[in-house]
């Protein structure tokens, strides 16, 4: 049968609801999160080697089966990507204090900028590049601050 993917950087509400939605073929879900990208997004935006040497968490929640992760993992290595296989619950915990907490953290900098008045200071480029992206960032700062 299919194996069934993604590509989002939390897990925690796409298992739920992918189990909610696809009840017993849940098991042949595995979740994907490639880290790798550009500032640029859309599929005009992706070249031959995004995925080089770059890392794709899988999370395979409970009972999915182990064929469908593993041809899953084959496929992101056949892409170049380094592959790391952790539980869904992990990898956001993991991405909470590494990536969206910095974005959370940043978030609320600009924000205490713009009432003070301030102008913009140097922001990191990755930082910048996730305000352009407010319903996916207010997602992950949702997603974030509940794990906190």
């Amino acid at each position: 049968g299919a194996i069934i993917t993604d590509a989002g950087s939390v897990k925690g509400s796409v298992v739920a609801a992918t189990e909610r939605v696809l009840g017993r073929t849940a098991g042949r879900f595995c979740g994907s999160h490639p880290i790798a990208g550009t500032e640029y997004s859309g599929p005009e935006s992706g070249f031959a080697s995004l995925f080089d040497k770059r890392w794709c968490v899988l999370t395979p929640p409970g009972g999915t089966d182990p064929t469908a992760t593993d041809k899953l993992r084959r496929l992101w290595e056949a892409m170049g990507s380094n592959v790391e296989v952790m539980t869904p619950e992990h990898h956001d915990m993991v991405l909470a204090i590494t990536s969206h907490l910095p974005h959370l953290i940043d978030g609320a900098r600009e924000q205490r900028r713009q009432q003070r008045g301030e102008k913009e200071h140097d922001v990191d480029p990755d930082l910048r590049r996730a305000r352009d992206h407010d319903a996916l960032l207010r997602q992950n700062h949702l997603t974030t601050a509940s794990m906190l």
